[in-house]
This record gives C-alpha cells, sequence and structure tokens, in this order.
C-alpha cells in the first residue's frame, strides 16, 4: 500500500497547529479588533447599552469556547464541503479531493426518521391529560358531588331503614358489623364515583383544550416551522424554535363570488431560530439562565408593519428613526465574520449581499436592574417603586441603534419563547452534539481512504514507463505513445545490452482500501446509531429476509434515535405546549385552572405503537364473547375500535362517537319503540278478535248450553216416556203372555178335547163297526 499524507495527524479527530497556523489566527484576531475600534461611536439609550454589552459578552464566548467553529464545521461536512485548511493541505499534496459525504445521509435517515414519528398523518405527538388530582371550578364539583350523592341517596335509605327494622326487632352483632360496612362501602363508592366523574369532566376540558392548541398551532405555521427545526436539530449542535409569536396573519375570503382579501387576525406564530442567531448566556446550562440574546433580521415592510403597535410595548418614533437610517451592516455589535461563515453556508454571496434591504436587530430576554429601566422610562408602577440595584426580568428588542421595544416579562413563570434540543446532550450546556459531530472522525477517515484510492486507482489505472533519455536516437516526444510506435534507441554505452525503455504495473490497493473504507463505513452506524437498513439499504449483510427479524433489528437500532427524540419531546414539545396552555388560560380566561401534564408522544411512539397494536387485537379477541360484551357495552367497543382506527390512520370516522352512538341508540329504541307500539296495537286488534270471537263462542256455549239443557230435558221427558211406554209394554206383554198362556191353554185344552173326541168318535165307530173288538 502506497503511504500517502492525508494532512492529519496518526490520531483521528486531534488537529495539530502549527506556529504558522497561531500567527494566522493572531493577525486576523488583530485585524477584527482593529475593524471594530475604527468603527463611529453611536450614542445609545441606556436600555440599548445594556443589551448590545450583553450580546457583545454572549456572542464572544461563543466564538471562544468553538461553538460557532463547530456549527460551521457541521454545516461543511453535511454539505460535502472540506474547510479552508483543510482543502489548501490537499492540494498542496496533488491528487483527488473527493468528499465521501457519508454525513449528509446519515442526516437525511435521521431527519426522515424523527418526521414520520413526530410528524405522522392524523397524529399528533403529543395530548394533555389532567393531573390525578384535577382543580376544576367549585361550582363544576359541587353539581357533580350532589348528582352522585343523589343517585346513592335510595342505597343509603334503604340501608338506614333496614338498620331500623334491625333495632326494633333486636339487632345482632353480625348484622350490626355487615349493615356499618355496607354503610362504609357505600361512601368509599361515593367518593370513587365523584373522583372519576371529575377525571372525566377534567379530561374533557383536555380535550377541547387540545383541539384549540392544534388548530393554534396549524394556523400558527408549527407544523413548517417544525420540519425545519428538525433538519436543524439532525445537522446542527443545538436546534432551536421560537414561539408564540403574537402576529397578524393574512387572510383571503370570498365576497360575491370573488376572492379577497380579508382583515387580518392575530396568530400565534412560531419560527425555526438559526443555531448562527442564537447567543445564551456563558454561564447558562438552559434558556431560562442568565440573558439570552437573539440576532433577529426584519426587512422595511415587517420592520413598518411595527408602528403604531402601542399595545405591544413597541416605541414608534425609535422604528420611523431606524427606519429612516435604513438598513446596515456595520453596526459594532455585528459580528462579519460568522455572518460571512452563515453566508457560505446558506450560500447567498458574501455578507454583504445577504444582508443587503435587511434590519439588523438584537431580540434580549433577561434581567435589567430598575436604574436602567427608569432611565429609558418604563411607566411600571413595580419598577419605579423599586431601588435602583433591583433586576426585572425583561423582553427588549434593538433595531439598530434603537430600542424599540422593553417590557417586563408578564409571564406567570418567567417563561421565554425559545426552545432548544440536541441529538445528545451535553450536560450543562445550551449547545449539545451534532450528528455531524458524531461521526466526524470516521468522515475524514473515510475522505483520506477514498483519497487514497482515487489517487491509487489512477495511477494503477495504466503500465509506468521508465525510460533512459540517453539511448532516445530521435530525441522524439516521449509522452507521444500509439499502437505499433518504433523507438529508435542507441546502443547501450555500458554494454550490458540493457533495455532503453521499460513497461511495470503499478501495484493496485483497491481491495484493501475498499475494505478499510467499508468498515468505517459501518462504524458510523455504531456512532450515530442509525443502521443503514433504517433507509433502506439492503447492501448490508445484517439485514435478516423476515419482516420479524427486521422489526427486531430496527426496534434494536431504534434506541438512539429514541434518546433523541426523548431530548425533542422535553425541550421543545412539552414547554412550547404548556406554554400555549397557559396563554389560552390567561388570555381567553377559561373555566379551567387545573394543571396540565403534556404528554409527549414521540419518543414512545417506536416502542408502543406496534405491541399496543398486538395487545389491542388480543384484547378485542380475549372480550369478544357474551359476558365481557355485556359488561363493556356496545360504547366500550367502540371506544377501543376508535383509538385502533386512529392508529391505522384512516380518514374517515369508521367508528362512530359517542354522539353518534347515543342517537342510533336513541333512533333504535324509537324505531323499537314504535315497533312494540304497531305490535300492541297488533296485537289488542287481536286480541279484540279473540275477545269477540270468544264472546261469540261464550254465547255461542251458552246457546249450546241452553239448548243441551232444553234436550237434556226432553230426554228426560222422553225416557220418562219411554219408561211409561216400556211399562205399558211390560204391562201389554204381560196382558200378551198372559193371553198367550191362556190360549196356549185353551188351545191345549181344545186339543186336549179334540184329541179326547176323536178318540171318543174313534172307539165309538169301532164300537159301531166292531172292528176292534
Amino acid at each position: 500500500m502506497m503511504d500517502y499524507d492525508n494532512g492529519y495527524d496518526d490520531t483521528p479527530g486531534i488537529e495539530i497547529l502549527g506556529i504558522s497556523d497561531l500567527k494566522v489566527i493572531a493577525e486576523e484576531e488583530a485585524n477584527r479588533l482593529s475593524i471594530i475600534d475604527e468603527q463611529p461611536q453611536v450614542f445609545l439609550d441606556a436600555v440599548a447599552a445594556h443589551v448590545t454589552e450583553q450580546f457583545r459578552i454572549n456572542k464572544e464566548a461563543k466564538r471562544k469556547s468553538g461553538i460557532e467553529d463547530m456549527i460551521t464545521e457541521s454545516s461543511q461536512q453535511y454539505n460535502g464541503e472540506y474547510s479552508t485548511k483543510e482543502l489548501s493541505a490537499i492540494k498542496a499534496q496533488g491528487g483527488s479531493d473527493i468528499y465521501m459525504n457519508i454525513t449528509a445521509t446519515k442526516c437525511r435517515a435521521a431527519a426522515s426518521w424523527i418526521r414520520d414519528i413526530l410528524l405522522a398523518t392524523n397524529m399528533k405527538s403529543w395530548t394533555l391529560q389532567p393531573t390525578p388530582v384535577p382543580d376544576l371550578p367549585s361550582e363544576t364539583k359541587e353539581t357533580i358531588k350532589v348528582a352522585i350523592e343523589k343517585e346513592f341517596e335510595e342505597l343509603v335509605i334503604e340501608t338506614q331503614a333496614k338498620d331500623g327494622q334491625q333495632q326494633e326487632g333486636g339487632v345482632k352483632a353480625s348484622d350490626a358489623q355487615d349493615a356499618i360496612r355496607q354503610l362504609n362501602q357505600n361512601k368509599r363508592d361515593i367518593e370513587d364515583a365523584i373522583y372519576l366523574e371529575l377525571q372525566k369532566e377534567a379530561e374533557f376540558n383536555m380535550k377541547v383544550m387540545e383541539r384549540q392548541i392544534n388548530d393554534q398551532l396549524s394556523e400558527g405555521d408549527w407544523y413548517e416551522a417544525f420540519s425545519q427545526f428538525i433538519d436543524d436539530f439532525s445537522v446542527y449542535p443545538s436546534a432551536f424554535l421560537k414561539g408564540p409569536i403574537v402576529t397578524h396573519k393574512r387572510k383571503t375570503t370570498y365576497m360575491n363570488g370573488e376572492m379577497v382579501a380579508a382583515p387580518g387576525q392575530y396568530c400565534y406564530r412560531n419560527r425555526r431560530v438559526s443555531p448562527y442567531d442564537m447567543y445564551p448566556a456563558p454561564e447558562a446550562s438552559s434558556l431560562y439562565d442568565g440573558a439570552l440574546c437573539e440576532h433577529i433580521r426584519w426587512t422595511g415592510t415587517e420592520l413598518s408593519n411595527l408602528v403604531g403597535m402601542e399595545g405591544g410595548g413597541y416605541k414608534s418614533e425609535n422604528i420611523i428613526a431606524c427606519l429612516e437610517e435604513g438598513p446596515q451592516t456595520s453596526y459594532d455589535w455585528l459580528d462579519s465574520g460568522i455572518e460571512q461563515d452563515k453566508a457560505d453556508q446558506e450560500k447567498r454571496g458574501d455578507s454583504t449581499d445577504a444582508n443587503r434591504n435587511i434590519y439588523q436587530g438584537i431580540h434580549f430576554f433577561g434581567p435589567i436592574k430598575a436604574k436602567v429601566l427608569k432611565e429609558w422610562g418604563v411607566q411600571d408602577m413595580y419598577v419605579l417603586h423599586a431601588p435602583d440595584w433591583k433586576e426585572f426580568e425583561c423582553e427588549v428588542i434593538i433595531a439598530g441603534n434603537h430600542t424599540i421595544k422593553c417590557v417586563l416579562n408578564d409571564d406567570p413563570l418567567l417563561r421565554r419563547p425559545y426552545y432548544t434540543a440536541s441529538y445528545q446532550q451535553r450536560p450543562g450546556s445550551v449547545w449539545g452534539r451534532s450528528l455531524p459531530d458524531l461521526m466526524r472522525d470516521i468522515q475524514r477517515l473515510c475522505n483520506a481512504t477514498a483519497r487514497a484510492l482515487a489517487n491509487n486507482m489512477a495511477l494503477a489505472s495504466g503500465p509506468q514507463i521508465e525510460v533512459y533519455i540517453q539511448r532516445i536516437a530521435d530525441m522524439s516526444d516521449l509522452e507521444d505513445i500509439y499502437p505499433f510506435k518504433i523507438w529508435q534507441l542507441d546502443v547501450d554505452p555500458t554494454g550490458a545490452g540493457g533495455r532503453g525503455i521499460n513497461f511495470f504495473q503499478p501495484t493496485s490497493n483497491a481491495n484493501e482500501l475498499l475494505t478499510v473504507y467499508k468498515e468505517f463505513e459501518l462504524r458510523a452506524d455504531d456512532a450515530t446509531g442509525i443502521p443503514r437498513y433504517a433507509y433502506g439499504n439492503e447492501q448490508s449483510g445484517q439485514v435478516p429476509s423476515t419482516l420479524g427479524g427486521l422489526s427486531i433489528l430496527l426496534e434494536s437500532a431504534s434506541k438512539g434515535i429514541k434518546d433523541a427524540i426523548r431530548n425533542i419531546d422535553s425541550g421543545v414539545i412539552i414547554p412550547r405546549i404548556e406554554h400555549q396552555f397557559y396563554m389560552n388560560i390567561m388570555e381567553h380566561e377559561l373555566d379551567y385552572t387545573g394543571d396540565p401534564q403534556v404528554i409527549a408522544l414521540g419518543s414512545s411512539t417506536l416502542t408502543l405503537r406496534g405491541s399496543e397494536q398486538i395487545k389491542r387485537n388480543e384484547f378485542l379477541q380475549i372480550t369478544a364473547n357474551p359476558i365481557d360484551q355485556q359488561i363493556m357495552g356496545t360504547e366500550g367497543r367502540a371506544a377501543i375500535l376508535r383509538e385502533m382506527a386512529k392508529d391505522l390512520g384512516f380518514i374517515e370516522e369508521i367508528v362512530p362517537t359517542r354522539l353518534d352512538m347515543k342517537k342510533k341508540a336513541k333512533e333504535a329504541a324509537d324505531a323499537q319503540a314504535q315497533s312494540l307500539q304497531k305490535q300492541m296495537q297488533i296485537e289488542q286488534g287481536k286480541w279484540q278478535t279473540s275477545l269477540q270471537a270468544t264472546e261469540m263462542q261464550v254465547m255461542g256455549q251458552k246457546e249450546m248450553n241452553q239448548l243441551s239443557q232444553q234436550v237434556k230435558a226432553q230426554i228426560e221427558q222422553l225416557k220418562d216416556q219411554r219408561k211409561a211406554i216400556d211399562q205399558q209394554l211390560k204391562g201389554l206383554d204381560l196382558k200378551l203372555k198372559e193371553q198367550k198362556i191362556q190360549s196356549d191353554t185353551t188351545v191345549q185344552q181344545n186339543k186336549t178335547d179334540v184329541d179326547r173326541e176323536k178318540q171318543l168318535r174313534e172307539i165309538a165307530l169301532k164300537l159301531k163297526t166292531g172292528a176292534g173288538i
């Protein structure tokens, strides 16, 4: 491997300055101070003098601490640019000046990842919840208490009545203990019900406030400013957001079918602040410590719009004086060096072009002594009656050399409308470590390896030629090489017969250099916490082929990004929402007086979104039975489905709201009542028809019964008649029998008489004839 000097020390990240470098730095500092001394002295009022002096202190501390250099280096590294010193060293060596910008890839991946979490569609990265003991108005508390106690009143009365009956009939010890326990349990149930109802009322108020704040954020360009903040967050040591800025917002409306400009309305605007423009106090560990200064800029139109806003504490005559002086770029408190760096990184030409037609100013938050405020003309009673040494937290705006606003900070907690977060926090400092800073050594080594690889590939791309000039016979152009060229050579003067022209191939170290480059490129994943497969790079050999394996790796990789998002949650989202909440309370005089709990959802989204979805699905399956359905009811089931639909990002409300469900339940109940009424009418008609049929049946049965009685009577009569007839028939039969007997007797007698007469005749005949004798 060929040895190339890349301009760096052997230890990554350590830069050794020589004597010449120190001399250059000393000369630049002397020139800067001489420029400041040569600037004309301008008379400043007491407040402006105090603010500009504090701005100089903060600016000098920021420069000496190296923060300005860190901001510029991070921006250059993100843009894929070498610093002037690095580029000079590379050009002095010659060869390639290639820049392998893996930093920009990591920064873009981080910004995209954070946006997916904090700016997801149809999802807020925050929510409001009441404190465990919400402080509602006393009237609301009393109404809830009376309503719930009334609900339990019947139960208490029944218990007391039971106790009275037991006492009359002689109370047993066990019965008395049960009655006391039941009474105490009723009291606890009442207290729990009151607490839960207070929580529900507070949660409802929080939902109303949540919608209002979300609307105010949308109208105040929150999402645009927050997206720009995320870009700064992934590049600079610290990112800053400002708001609420109370200002007018132009709107359009339709009148008579035409679009016209509507009167401007106040809105709470949010704005990204460049890290170049923020100057916290050197002793500050947060933005609420010491004196905080922001370098602000206006166009002439923006500055002139402040004229007449006396209610905001602006002094119109000073604004007009600044406008009459015109825009300038040579104020004694303005640092042209950092302005040039800012213009270079923003690609806006030099500092003069970048600030042309721009009015420069300072927005100051910090303590100012009462004596200075009195000299400026503050008429606040607290200031006028305070001793000169007492300090007050103030808000001051300097435009040019004029104080255009000076008021006391009227926030009850002395909050300032600035918020900051860093990719990696630095304990005890406003400024953290940027993502480019975390991988700066790796970026440098990758660049050095890539330059060496490019140089080596250039050398090894073709053969090298060794020529003994003394043996060239025709003294032709050595660089004129083409196929089938004839080289004319003299005899070797040494007599050795050596070759006059030698071709050889330089060694290629591409494979070794590529191995080194890939190794350090992978190291960037560990340094930043953003793996290659997180932004769709499929070339990593560690990426699993299954979705579950990828989810596990992303969950493991998300630990670094979680910490970064937690910094945004605690440094920006929570204080910004709390600030807006209390502004609404103070300015709109809302009924709710409790303290909110701002719950930032960003850092928990990576962990809970997938696991909660799985748990909800399991919960739906477990509770899909008649017993749980009876306990939960349709409203409880709908609440779970509603939350799941939100997570899935449905645009339309596929799950009805509680009010819609109550309307549908009422409609269903009304329909059921109507159906029941119709059914009752039908049943009533059927009943009447049945009743009539029954009456007819009864009448018929009655008539039949009467006929039956008549028939029975007739039958009895007939029976009697039959009896009589039978008796008569029996009598006749007896008579007939007697007559027959008599007749038979007479016949028998007659027969006997005939037989006897016959015998007598036969005997007489015989006697007469004498035959038998």
